[in-house]
């Protein structure tokens, strides 16, 4: 027999709490590439590599920037003695941003993915420029003089008290509160590289010229001392 006013259907009476629980599944849902943990990747190898490429790198470079392993298309980022590399590519980190007279981002902006976030009323790389300025061009310039008296060590411009160093070649190798750093004795003429290309995965770190018996070589201190990695080049 059947219960009277069901109209012949089967009900099925589930509690409040499980329904719930349904209405809030997401209406798509993709599974993982693995069925469970340590389960087989799903991916072809060819295939989780690409995912964990950026877009235009070529099959082959590094993965995951080289900040990280691939597990089964997804990056997995190296913890680093800074901090944690971050982001699906580990494109990410927090501790290189630019800094002005000491401070990150000038200490008017934020780090964000290696890049400051600067605050309203301040723009520039390291957020050390004041949108609006109330100086006079004199006073402006004083506070731009090098040790020497000089404007920006004649390797930039005063902009409200704070020099914008010429960067002409887009590589950012004059650098300093008055522009007193030139690295661009760093570049190696047969290369065009910067100290053996590896300042642009280090960020900017101070690259200078040692010397040897047979000459000159190509040096970057990375916080924790100085090594050559260049070639040895010979000066007259």
């Amino acid at each position: 027999m059947r219960p009277p006013g069901l109209g012949g259907h089967l009900w099925l009476l589930l509690p409040p709490l499980l329904l719930a629980g349904l209405s809030a599944a997401p209406q798509s849902f993709s599974p993982s590439l693995r069925s469970w943990s340590g389960a087989p990747c799903r991916l072809s190898r060819t295939e989780s590599e690409r995912r964990c490429l950026a877009p235009g790198q070529a099959p082959g470079s590094a993965l995951c920037h080289g900040r990280g392993r691939c597990d089964c298309g997804v990056c997995i980022c190296h913890v680093t003695e800074p901090g944690t590399y971050f982001g699906p590519l580990c494109e990410c980190h927090e501790w290189v941003c630019e800094t002005y007279d000491g401070d990150t981002c000038a200490g008017h902006g934020t780090c964000d993915c290696g890049k400051c976030k600067c605050d309203l009323g301040w723009s520039g790389d390291a957020c050390q420029y004041p949108t609006n300025c109330n100086l006079t061009k004199k006073k402006s310039n004083q506070m731009c003089k090098n040790s020497q008296d000089i404007v920006c060590s004649n390797a930039g411009t005063c902009h409200c008290g704070r020099c914008k160093c010429d960067d002409s070649d887009g590589n950012g190798l004059v650098y300093g509160k008055f522009c007193e750093c030139d690295d661009r004795e760093c570049i190696d003429d047969e290369t065009e590289e910067i100290c053996g290309a590896h300042l642009q995965e280090l960020g900017r770190q101070s690259c200078r010229l040692s010397s040897v018996v047979m000459g000159k070589v190509l040096s970057c201190s990375l916080g924790l001392g100085t090594a050559p990695i260049g070639p040895t080049f010979r000066h007259a």
